[in-house]
């Protein structure tokens, strides 16, 4: 038995090659502003993290498309795209404390989900968010931090990469990246401590309280500013500096944080710190949490006089915790495809597994030589474990594939949008499209007069994807002083195939 158990321990990744583990996987973290590209590698995790490789470049320098420059950064650097995290800037997304009366997680869910569109001039459909429970109180309330990001800012991002071969795995804000890159470093009190990460042409404001992200704002005073304004640049950096720890004690019923610290492009600013502590009447001391965990061709390219204005501490913080991080802004179709790839990990494993024990069992049955008809009935009885198992795998797969069959950007609901828009005039607007599981479909929309609705309806009984077209419903309504005819249509449609 024992040189079953070897076999299974120690060459499991022999059976299935593929079948490596991410977390063996250095991480790779993309940062795209709105003046620097920055990318940045972290291997192993904990303590023997190590930034093994990292790449920065005005986006004015790039020749070129940016996706073509990642693309060559990729192919030089060797870098990995399996386990990708894209970080935004804080100054790109909008934060916001609320309060709920509730610490239920689903009723929390669902008041946010009510809550977000009040909190942005954008609309539902124009945004992606994420959200994280920062405390319960006694008193039956929970205070949650909701990151709002526009929608065309993430897809032009992943849409980018996804050019070149890459999925990312993760988008994070670069808030959350800062406050774990300094949590690796340790030595924080459990107080509330203010941090502020200064970078090319903003800075990053958060506090940590119980080694937690608590508060996030953007201060739109970088590097730049101040090491070309030198000293009088100072006092609106300042000014800057008491509104955010403001809006914090506003938030947190006076707490004031203890001390600050500066990271990121601060350490090329040495009185920066004597400075603010004057101004402030706070302690303030900089610190750099990612230079103990670079090697010594990382800091040496740190040092160089063009990277002086360029913080690394966000990147370095995502890298590290990877999807181990509290917020991930993506939308729900990456979010079913991240659920997706993670059950067809689950399912290689129990593969793999499934193949060992089978392993285990013919060394079993080779090694032995006495009482064959018993290992003979315990072989039988695995076997039929394992067979429960492998239906049990079967239908995981069908499923997947059930799924997968829906989001497939050439499957069967996509060949009918394509056949309603191309049967659906100008002067026809669709509110809404509902494809049932039955082969049905419900539209409903508004269109200028009653003439039009018909004519549609006409149009569509002429498909010969469609039959049984039918308009349910029809009244006449006013916009703006205008009348119009809201309509529903409904409809079955034939099996539809791809154009060969």
């Amino acid at each position: 038995m024992s040189v079953g158990m070897h076999a299974l321990k120690h060459g499991l990744r022999d059976l299935h090659p593929g079948w490596r583990g991410l977390r063996e996987q250095p991480a790779v973290v993309i940062e795209i502003g709105n003046d620097w590209l920055k990318i940045l590698e972290v291997a192993g995790r904990g303590s023997s993290a190590r930034i093994r490789k990292i790449y920065f470049k005005k986006l004015a320098a790039i020749q070129g498309a940016i996706a073509d420059e990642i693309a060559r950064v990729f192919q030089e650097l060797k870098l990995s795209k399996q386990s990708v995290s894209v970080c935004i800037p804080r100054h790109l997304v909008t934060t916001r404390i609320l309060e709920f009366p509730s610490t239920d997680p689903a009723e929390i869910r669902t008041m946010v989900n009510l809550q977000v569109s009040r909190q942005t001039p954008y609309s539902k459909e124009e945004i992606y968010y994420d959200f994280t429970l920062l405390k319960t109180k006694k008193d039956g309330y929970a205070r949650v931090m909701l990151v709002i990001a526009r929608r065309s800012l993430v897809v032009e991002r992943t849409a980018l990469l996804q050019k070149i071969g890459i999925c990312p795995r993760w988008i994070a804000l670069s808030s959350e990246g800062v406050a774990q890159g300094l949590l690796a470093g340790g030595n924080l009190p459990a107080a509330a401590v203010a941090v502020v990460d200064i970078d090319s042409n903003y800075a990053d404001f958060l506090v940590l309280r119980e080694n937690a992200l608590v508060f996030s704002k953007n201060i739109l005073t970088g590097a730049n500013h101040l090491l070309d304004g030198g000293m009088q640049s100072v006092p609106a950096f300042t000014d800057e500096l008491k509104r955010a720890l403001e809006l914090y004690r506003e938030e947190f019923s006076g707490d004031q944080p203890v001390k600050i610290l500066l990271s990121g492009a601060a350490k090329q600013m040495p009185d920066l710190a004597k400075t603010l502590m004057d101004r402030l009447n706070i302690p303030c001391e900089i610190h750099d949490p990612a230079a103990s965990f670079c090697e010594e061709k990382i800091l040496a390219y740190l040092a160089m006089a063009a990277h002086h204005p360029v913080s690394i501490t966000p990147l370095w913080g995502v890298g590290l915790k990877g999807e181990r991080l509290c917020f991930n802004i993506v939308s729900n179709e990456m979010r079913i495809q991240k659920l997706l790839d993670g059950r067809t990990r689950h399912l290689t494993a129990i593969g793999v597994l499934s193949s060992a024990i089978v392993v285990v069992l013919f060394l079993l049955v080779l090694l032995s030589n006495y009482n064959q008809k018993r290992y003979l009935a315990e072989i039988k009885q695995q076997i039929t474990h394992i067979k429960k198992d492998a239906d049990a795998v079967e239908k995981m797969r069908r499923l997947l594939y059930f799924i997968r069959a829906w989001l497939d950007p050439d499957g069967e609901p996509l060949l009918l949008l394509n056949e309603l828009y191309r049967l659906t005039p100008r002067e026809v607007y669709l509110t809404a499209i509902r494809i049932e599981r039955k082969k049905g479909v419900v539209l409903q929309g508004k269109a200028p007069g009653m003439d039009a609705v018909v004519q549609y309806v006409s149009a569509l009984e002429k498909s010969p994807s469609l039959k049984n077209v039918k308009n349910t419903h029809s009244s006449t309504q006013t916009e703006e002083g205008q009348p119009y005819f809201d309509f529903e249509i409904v409809s079955l449609y034939e099996e539809l195939r791809r154009p060969s």
